[in-house]
């Protein structure tokens, strides 16, 4: 009789430890800190493929073991919708107290299009910066084709200047996901945003969706 029952308690067993580090995976990232990023800034130009170091400041900010989590965002000059990679962060479990990372720049066009969002907070913005790709080195003004899905790849762990040494790169990785676009959003717009229940549900099920304000 045991023998009958004992691998389903063992996979129920399995199951609860499963979803319980999901549920804590998804309560790591804590909405109310919103460090300074300080890189990149409206002056920085990427390249692609090329590794770029980010930089924020905690000051003024109780942050100690909290994990925070990058994402790569857009602004489309065709539609004048604003866009993220929200299930293919750029970097992701690395400590907000390290206030530094490196992230490999992923394959998009060029052009002056591009932010990043760090997690702690949702409205947690850079200034636009550029982006060049070198297969098409030329900004276009019109009809530029970003892609729908891009690809992450591992970099190396930055210098961290403090006692915080926890700096963990994103595993190179492809996610067949479409970017969540806010359509009609202007740059200036979004500094002010206050977030809603339509990002925290998407940090949570990992699935890309639009903002609810």
């Amino acid at each position: 009789m045991i023998h009958n029952w004992f691998p389903l308690f063992t996979t129920a067993l399995v199951t609860i430890a499963s979803i319980a580090r999901s549920c804590n995976a998804a309560a790591i990232v804590d909405p109310t800190k919103s460090p300074e990023i300080l890189r990149p800034n409206g002056a920085d130009v990427w390249t692609v493929g090329q590794v770029q170091t980010i930089r924020w400041s905690n000051a003024g900010l109780d942050i100690t073991r909290e994990q925070g989590r990058v994402l790569l965002g857009y602004h489309n000059p065709t539609d004048g919708s604003d866009n993220e990679y929200i299930t293919t962060p750029l970097a992701d479990g690395f400590l907000l107290a390290d206030e530094v990372l490196n992230i490999v720049v992923p394959d998009v066009p060029s052009g002056p299009f591009y932010w990043i969002v760090l997690l702690g907070n949702v409205v947690n913005w850079s200034p636009l910066f550029t982006i060049i790709n070198p297969a098409s080195p030329t900004v276009p003004l019109t009809n530029v084709t970003f892609p729908e899905v891009i690809s992450v790849k591992a970099a190396p762990s930055a210098t961290v200047s403090h006692s915080s040494s926890i700096t963990q790169a994103p595993s190179s990785s492809t996610s067949a996901t479409s970017p969540m676009s806010t359509p009609g959003t202007s740059a200036a717009a979004r500094g002010s945003k206050m977030f809603g229940l339509g990002w925290l549900s998407a940090l949570a099920v990992g699935v890309p969706t639009v903002l609810l304000f």
